[in-house]
């Protein structure tokens, strides 16, 4: 097993807390690693966990390390990810953040990961455990090897399992930290007037050894991408000033993926030109100059045409038996009567509509019986299709009608005379509707014949 590290030669690559008025703070200066202009990685092999709680322990210590997750490109360079490719690995690392368990971290991370129960892992504080609610850990533990990707889709897995065994749908897993170049702190904080709640950062708990047993994942394939810019396409800079490297960053990727020959001289004169046109500011423009474009072009590949995914399995049916199972599935879904989502997506002309609203009418006509209410909105992309709906709903027995939009207009006259008004006004006046076109002291003198209210009271 090998992990990378990523030795800043600038800030500091970890947190500062301090006793605020009301208790332990992060220090704001926390985030000057964001703009460290260079690192230098360094690859860490070990035969047993144990070798890598001891790294732990070690890089605790050292304000100016991480781990870094992918593979360094290069030795010398920047952090993100076109630095970095992504490479199969035998360590899994998982930050569990702030998951709220009454008992020790060990006993903790075998609810949060019930599949390490008896077997071997290292975790350790984060730093801000102990600052923070909850228990805030890193867990390593050996896998068949797997890249970045199949590691974060069986995070979100596991977090998806923890979220429902506790009845609360949170990201206790952080599974969007799976990107090649990307930072897992090791440090332990800064602390100004606060004691360290964990001398110790890293500990190794014994057990079975050997890859743990996740499920297996299919084999990824390659998918085309459609890339950013076509072949010979002038790119556009797209900048923004709270993100200036990345705006940089992108627009290079995109001139090379235009022009895969290109030097960096042609990419600098474009990317003044960009410059020019938008009026960056001479201070950005300084900072990432021609310098800055010939250090980083050379390391610039163009947008990625392809890329990895699962493959999708088709289980083709006959068309009576498909469009059977979404009628039980609209009837089943529609007769739970609760709050909840349920996405459907079927080939055009299987009858999603006809049953959503055939189940809706028996709904409807059985909260009628029941002395209930039953209301029902459904969101169409054209008044012609409206229409249509509207008719199928009074079929199933239901009084339909369309919603105009107060702002449109039908037969060249707009559906509501005062639409430039009540724009101004949503969500200051809680009911425009009464204030409006009408109330108990006065009403709309436009209100006879209007198109909008037509359509609220004559469905």
């Amino acid at each position: 097993m090998h992990i990378f590290t990523a030795t800043s030669t600038g800030p500091e690559l970890r947190k500062i807390w301090q006793m605020g008025d009301n208790g332990p703070k992060q220090n704001e200066r926390t985030e000057g690693y964001r703009y460290a202009k260079d690192f230098i990685y360094e690859r860490h092999k070990f035969a047993t966990l144990n070798g890598f709680c001891d790294l732990l322990n070690r890089l605790s210590d050292v304000p100016t390390a991480s781990l870094v997750l992918g593979e360094p490109l290069i030795e010398r360079g920047g952090r993100t990810g076109l630095d970095f490719t992504d490479r199969a690995t035998g360590l899994c690392v998982v930050d569990l953040d702030s998951l709220e368990y009454d008992g020790t971290a060990e006993e903790a991370v075998r609810f949060a990961f019930p599949f390490l129960r008896g077997r071997q892992f290292v975790y350790a504080y984060s730093p801000s455990s102990g600052f923070k609610a909850g228990h805030r850990l890193r867990v390593a533990f050996e896998v068949e090897p797997m890249d970045l990707t199949e590691q974060q889709i069986h995070a979100e897995h596991w977090n998806n399992d923890l979220s429902q065994r506790i009845g609360f749908n949170r990201k206790l897993i952080d599974y969007g930290i799976y990107n090649p170049g990307g930072f897992v702190f090791t440090a332990r904080p800064e602390l100004h007037d606060l004691d360290d709640p964990h001398p110790i950062r890293a500990f190794f708990v014994d057990g079975t050894a050997g890859p743990v047993d996740v499920p297996k994942l299919p084999d990824m394939i390659e998918v085309d991408v459609a890339p950013s810019v076509n072949l010979g396409q002038m790119p556009t800079l797209r900048w923004d000033a709270s993100q200036r490297h990345n705006s940089v960053m992108n627009f290079m990727v995109a001139y090379r993926t235009a022009f895969p020959n290109s030097v960096f001289a042609e990419c600098w004169a474009a990317l003044s030109d960009e410059y020019e046109r938008i009026g960056v500011r001479a201070a950005d423009r300084h900072e990432f100059d021609e310098r800055y474009i010939k250090m980083r072009f050379h390391g610039i590949r163009g947008a990625r045409r392809k890329r990895k995914a699962f493959p999708t399995t088709r289980q083709e049916v006959p068309l009576a038996q498909a469009t059977q199972q979404l009628s039980d599935e609209i009837k089943t879904f529609v007769a739970a009567n609760e709050p909840r989502v349920k996405v459907v997506e079927a080939e055009a002309g299987l009858g999603k509509t006809y049953w959503a609203l055939h189940w809706l009418g028996v709904e409807m006509r059985y909260a009628e019986h029941t002395n209930g209410i039953f209301f029902t909105d459904l969101y169409v992309p054209n008044h012609n299709l409206s229409a249509q709906i509207e008719a199928d709903a009074k079929a199933q027995g239901m009084k339909a009608y369309t919603e105009l939009g107060r702002g449109q207009e039908m037969n060249g006259r707009p559906v509501c005379t005062k639409h430039e008004a009540i724009s101004k006004v949503q969500g200051i006046v809680k009911e425009t509707r009464q204030a409006f076109c009408g109330n108990e002291v006065a009403q709309c003198s436009d209100r006879a014949g209007c198109l909008w209210w037509g359509s609220k009271t004559n469905p």
